[in-house]
């Protein structure tokens, strides 16, 4: 067996010294990034669409008559549906900066299902 001394150690005072550096580097680090806006309106309107169409959908079709109109938490919502040469509109007129989201859906008609687009408008 080899003996104790030739073995690597850190002396209790600098390995105190490194995780004290450690740890205010970090608190620095936390300090310097609080105040980052992280932006959670950035993906409102994906969550709105994806919301829409599952409240408003029965197996898979959309109903546009079953579209809601308000919006998420806050927000102010519109909402416009077009399938088969017709169009549902629901909610106020979007302003010009208002984020939107669109997806390609199967809309419950006059003339069966058919393959339409539903569009989502958010705003606060």
């Amino acid at each position: 067996m080899s003996s104790s001394g030739s073995r690597a150690q850190v002396e209790p005072l600098p390995a105190l010294v490194a995780v004290s550096a450690f740890v205010a580097a970090l608190g620095v680090y936390a300090v310097a990034f609080h105040d980052v806006p992280t932006d959670t309106d950035r993906d409102v309107a994906t969550q709105a669409l994806a919301a829409v169409v599952e409240s408003a959908s029965t197996a898979g079709v959309l109903n546009p008559a079953a579209v809601p109109d308000d919006g998420p938490g806050g927000h102010e919502m519109a909402v416009v549906v077009r399938a088969d040469g017709s169009e549902w509109n629901t909610g106020p007129e979007p302003p010009a900066d208002a984020r939107s989201a669109t997806r390609q859906v199967l809309v419950g008609t006059d003339r069966g299902e058919q393959v339409g687009r539903i569009r989502v408008w958010v705003w606060r």
